[in-house]
């Protein structure tokens, strides 16, 4: 953890791990070893310079990555018959709080009135047709709190997710805060669009939820036609979504044109953007071998990474935080390779009937058909996709 690389490295792969495993239902693949040790880095950093707002910053990522871990371990857990419901009830209630409780006891400082955007002078003027309205005095903050934007989408995702699979758990109804979540997700993500002072690039970096949240917003057209000129906008830059969220938007909003485009007629499609599609064809195709594999999971970084920096654990080693994957690339998480978890739990009758990993695993189907296998590793293969 002192070198800044490899907290660099770390971040960025800790946040890619979160965000596939909360999508599959599954496990992370670090284990959450790396989560606290980075929790704690970061809590001692904030202590030893109070002052300095970076610090502080990157505790609440660290607190808020560690809640979203223990919330996609926990239902991965239940999914799998590993806890009952009862133990699952009562850990659920733990990171329901803990998931609250980090939004409402943030440092004043990162939530500073002085570093609100309170103007949009030169933006876009305002469509009519708008879901949101992204230029809500205050609704976003700019300098050293740039940061907080994102991680204020991040919060809304986790918190979408908990209470939506909570309430299939449950077999309730969906709360109503649901659409809620994913309006304001799409609310930062436009202003950070729109606001003249937003660092290039910014959209991009802001665009990881804009199809998860786009599954709960009303079906009309109104809502519809946002999504797809963000989509397009989005992909219109060079960041290229998976097939398999064409097919599923396309069959949620019963668009079959969407298979080729987000809108019609072409609109903001370049013909560069049609070449990069063709080409990364085959990079989404399943490794055809051992190198393709290895690559796909990062291998050659986090074989050789430990928290500590010491030197690179030996082959006895494995299953230890210094050394993620053994010689025959086996994840040290849990999984078992080359099958699904074989029992889930059927709620409706107290926990006490166990039900098939595929029965378990329709919560997550939505998310599973959006960003299809190909975005993810092998180990986090759905039910019958191996």
């Amino acid at each position: 953890m002192v070198s800044e690389v490899r907290r660099k490295i770390l971040n960025w792969y800790v946040r890619f791990d979160l965000f596939a495993g909360l999508m599959s239902g599954y496990e992370t693949v670090l284990a959450r070893e790396w989560f606290y040790v980075c929790q704690q880095y970061h809590r001692q950093q904030s202590q030893l310079h109070p002052d300095n707002i970076d610090c502080k910053i990157e505790r609440a990522i660290a607190d808020h990555r560690l809640t979203a871990l223990d919330m996609s371990t926990l239902f991965a857990k239940l999914s799998r018959g590993a806890i009952t419901i009862e133990e699952f009830l009562e850990q659920n209630l733990d990171i329901s709080e803990r998931i609250t409780a980090w939004r409402h006891t943030l440092d004043p400082e990162l939530t500073d009135s002085n570093y609100a955007v309170t103007s949009f002078a030169g933006a876009r003027e305002r469509d009519p047709n708008d879901i949101v309205d992204p230029y809500t005095p205050g609704g976003l903050y700019h300098g050293p709190l740039w940061t907080m934007n994102h991680l204020f989408i991040d919060w809304c995702a986790v918190s979408l997710m908990h209470k939506h699979q909570t309430a299939f758990i449950l077999q309730q109804q969906p709360p109503e805060e649901l659409g809620a979540l994913a309006l304001e997700q799409l609310r930062l993500f436009e202003a950070i669009e729109y606001w003249p002072g937003s660092p290039s690039g910014a959209v991009l970096a802001a665009q990881a939820n804009l199809g998860m949240a786009s599954l709960f917003l009303p079906k009309d057209e109104r809502h519809i036609t946002w999504c797809r000129k963000k989509l397009a906008t989005i992909e219109s830059m060079g960041y290229i979504y998976p097939p398999t969220l064409r097919t599923k938007l396309s069959e949620l909003w019963s668009i079959p044109e969407l298979h080729h485009w987000w809108l019609p007629n072409d609109q903001g499609y370049p013909p560069i953007i049609r070449s990069i599609r063709s080409f990364i064809e085959d990079r989404t195709m399943t490794p055809k071998d051992r190198p393709g594999e290895d690559l796909r999971d990062i291998k050659a970084i986090f074989q050789k990474v430990s928290l500590d920096d010491s030197p690179r654990a030996s082959p006895e080693s494995v299953g230890s935080v210094d050394m993620l994957y053994s010689q025959t690339s086996t994840p040290t998480t849990g999984f078992v390779q080359g099958r699904t978890p074989p029992y889930g739990v059927d709620h409706r009758n107290g926990g006490r009937t166990m039900l098939d990993a595929h029965s378990m695993h329709e919560q997550n189907a939505a998310f599973w058909d959006t960003y299809g296998a190909e975005e993810a590793p092998a180990f986090y293969s759905p039910p019958g996709r191996r």
